[in-house]
């Protein structure tokens, strides 16, 4: 079994200090949530929805 240590405290400095909303969800669903695809995959939730539903 392999381990991946990521240093996230940069990771969220990186994501904060981005100006566009856009950028910052794209960072975070491809560079934080990466790791996690084949766990969303198994129940069955995309990493990013065909599209948006706003829920208010």
């Amino acid at each position: 079994m392999n381990f991946l240590v990521e240093d996230t405290i940069k990771q969220y400095e990186q994501l904060f200090s981005m100006n566009s909303d856009r950028d910052r969800q794209d960072y975070f669903r491809y560079s934080m949530m990466k790791p996690f695809e084949k766990m969303w995959e198994i129940i069955n939730v995309p990493l990013k929805a065909k599209e948006r539903m706003d829920m208010m």
